[in-house]
């Protein structure tokens, strides 16, 4: 699964879909800091920054989705299906 994840990670970084670059500039840094530390195999890490890049609340469609499913991936492969369920439905009302 850990596998699936980098691999994943590393196919949907190239899918930023930047509206405006100096809104989202510090969006991006924490995105793309989450997925070197699931690269790093660093999931708490990842998480956080992931949340982080989710709440500061400039990301918006496809980017917030593809984080939003980021954090669900890794929240399953944990096995705690509460916080993937919250993710995964976050991604589908998107």
């Amino acid at each position: 699964m850990k596998k699936f994840l980098i691999i994943f990670a590393l196919l949907m970084s190239p899918a930023f879909i930047i509206a405006d670059e100096e809104e989202q500039r510090e969006d991006l840094t924490h995105c793309e800091a989450g997925l070197l530390e699931l690269k790093r195999d660093n999931t708490d890490e990842a998480i956080r920054r992931f949340n982080v890049c989710i709440n500061i609340g400039n990301l918006r469609g496809d980017n917030l989705a593809i984080f939003h499913n980021m954090l669900g991936a890794i929240y399953f492969e944990r096995e705690d299906y509460d916080h993937a369920i919250k993710d995964f439905t976050q991604v589908i009302k998107l």
